[in-house]
């Protein structure tokens, strides 16, 4: 459709010239407008104008569409008084480059970065979702593997701790209802290869915004809430590079001041502009690991506050937890976003956080008639077919429970299962389908 822009008088004020702004901020995104949201050729980050209801909206890359408060930027600080000599959008936004004072650092990072679409880039951050183990505890956790969504236990030595959602039931920072808690159930002292972690792998598609191994390569902040039974410096390690993630590593140190106590850290990230061998994946891969370490031998740690080539699981001088028996140690409200600026944790929808968590992982429940067409008979097939609520990252595989299954054939979006009703019952049968495409 057209675009139809309005002119900016060289004489008008800028403050003069807002609605103007906001008619041409319309224009521009008119390729996308009308009374109907778009179905086709969607993105994380396409905007749609409903002409119907006046509104800009902004997809999320999976299901929403989210209303866009254009109103707030009008109200941020630093606008110029100057003239306008333009005669469109970008040449007015060149010019007030040329004119304006200089932002700040939370203009630049928490509002120019971070308004349009999700800012952060961890599922399950806040440690609601369980879909494994509905809240119980785990022991001793198992190396690569999953637990609460999303979030995965790493070691190279075998029963050194435990893990589960709201573990030792503490009181969560205020604001949150849930927490990771791991406890070590050893005193074990790390040989030189070893390294205890829990972690979260975040796809290529979203850490590709970071745009790590560029010349451009973009800052990025960290921010959690964490409690232990132990004080002094602990861990973190950002790692990228390969579909597996671990050609390259930024190690640092964060402070933990008292015991027992939820306490909230902030850790700024420069962009890394050094490309590893391979590259980052930008697909549906790893394009970023972030590793919370729970001890480790020389052999795999790295010096905190720069990016290093290797694959770096701990930190040089962070505390042991799995050292001390007994030791806890919890985390929520993990948040990595664009930026130099740690802002307020991004807490989204219970059916928006759960449909993120299925594209990796989800489990359904199905339930079929079996019927005997004799009295002597006593096997028969079902067909079944389920739809996922959440097309999948990858090809999952495929268990289930409650019944026999032959002929599997399955695709992102579904399974068909040909299920054997000998030995369930005559009438209602039930079966459980878990569908995994973790990373």
């Amino acid at each position: 459709m057209a675009q139809d822009y309005t002119e900016f008088p060289s004489t008008e004020p800028i403050l003069a010239s807002h609605t103007k702004i906001i008619d041409n901020f319309k224009a521009s995104r008119s390729l996308n407008s009308g009374t109907s949201f778009p179905t086709t050729d969607l993105y994380n980050g396409t905007p749609c104008w409903r002409t119907d209801l006046d509104e800009l909206y902004i997809y999320d890359g999976i299901s929403a569409w989210t209303k866009f408060d254009a109103s707030a930027l009008a109200n941020t600080p630093n606008i110029p008084t100057g003239n306008i000599a333009a005669t469109n959008v970008q040449a007015a936004i060149n010019e007030l480059d040329a004119e304006k004072e200089p932002a700040s650092p939370l203009l630049t990072d928490a509002v120019a970065t971070n308004t349009i679409g999700r800012k952060n880039l961890i599922i399950n951050g806040d440690m609601r979702i369980d879909q494994r183990n509905a809240g119980a505890e785990v022991s001793p956790a198992i190396t690569n593997t999953y637990y609460l969504d999303r979030i995965l236990a790493a070691s190279t030595t075998a029963s050194k701790f435990k893990i589960g959602q709201n573990a030792g039931a503490v009181t969560p920072p205020d604001n949150f209802t849930n927490y990771l808690g791991v406890t070590s159930i050893s005193a074990y002292t790390p040989l030189a290869s070893d390294f205890f972690q829990v972690k979260q792998n975040i796809e290529g598609y979203n850490a590709s915004s970071l745009g790590y191994g560029k010349a451009s390569a973009k800052t990025a902040t960290l921010s959690f809430w964490v409690r232990s039974s132990l004080t002094g410096d602990f861990g973190v390690v950002l790692s990228w590079g390969s579909v597996n993630g671990n050609e390259r590593g930024y190690p640092v140190l964060y402070t933990i001041n008292t015991a027992n106590t939820w306490e909230y850290k902030t850790i700024t990230i420069a962009g890394d502009t050094t490309d590893s061998a391979s590259g980052q994946d930008v697909g549906s891969r790893v394009g970023l690991q972030v590793r919370f370490s729970l001890g480790g031998g020389a052999d795999n740690a790295g010096t905190s506050g720069a990016w290093a080539t290797g694959n770096l699981q701990s930190v040089t001088g962070g505390t042991s937890v799995v050292s001390t028996n007994g030791a806890t140690f919890y985390i929520t409200g993990i948040q990595l976003e664009r930026g130099s600026v740690a802002t307020d944790f991004e807490y989204r929808s219970i059916g928006e956080e759960l449909a993120l968590c299925k594209r990796y992982y989800e489990i359904s429940n199905l339930e079929y008639y079996r019927t005997i067409y004799s009295a002597t008979s006593t096997a028969g097939e079902v067909l079944a077919t389920i739809t996922f609520a959440v097309s999948k990252r990858v090809n999952p595989s495929i268990e289930y429970t409650g019944a026999t299954a032959t002929n599997i054939s399955f695709t992102q979006a579904g399974v068909n299962l040909q299920l054997a009703t000998n030995p369930p019952n005559n009438g209602l049968n039930s079966t459980t389908v878990t569908a995994d495409a973790e990373l």
